[in-house]
């Protein structure tokens, strides 16, 4: 039971925090109980889990880089199901596609997403939070960038719309 609860919660995970960080990056109203948006219908966040599982095992068998690339592609994954209701399958080639699109600037952002994990796993019960948080900002962040969005009322420059030049 233990390890079903665990799938359970690590299929939907990923996908509420896409979505608490999407609508947060928009500036619409959310709290935290969007990271449990998916748990009365887990179906496209059970697919992606076991999608990913059975892809990644495989590149990881073959080399670590391999399976650590394909993670980093399809990071986006979550983020393409919540915004555009994508399928799983269809969501990870969205998401490779994307990292196609700039994948020397996303693998600056995931190193930098690794260091601050290995710095904020030295706080405890805060820290692996916080990281939850930051990870999903940033990764929302440059989906919105990526697909043409913008971050809430901010324009292309990262001011304000409504501000004077």
């Amino acid at each position: 039971m233990f390890w079903l609860a665990i799938v359970y919660i690590g299929a939907i995970a990923p996908l509420g925090m896409a979505r608490l960080a999407l609508l947060a990056l928009r500036g619409e109203p959310t709290s935290y109980w969007e990271v449990f948006h998916y748990a009365r219908s887990p179906g496209t966040a059970i697919a992606l889990f076991f999608l990913n599982l059975l892809i990644t095992l495989p590149l990881l068998c073959l080399g670590i880089v391999p399976g650590i690339v394909y993670a980093f592609a399809a990071g986006f994954a979550p983020y393409l199901i919540v915004d555009r209701g994508l399928g799983a399958l269809e969501a990870i080639q969205g998401s490779i596609e994307l990292f196609r699109s700039s994948w020397g600037a996303l693998l600056l952002l995931w190193l930098a997403i690794i260091g601050l994990t290995f710095i904020l796993s030295n706080v405890p019960v805060i820290g692996s939070f916080a990281m939850m948080l930051i990870q999903s900002a940033a990764l929302g962040i440059a989906y919105l960038q990526l697909t043409g969005q913008t971050v809430g009322g901010l324009d292309d420059a990262g001011l304000p719309r409504n501000a004077a030049a």
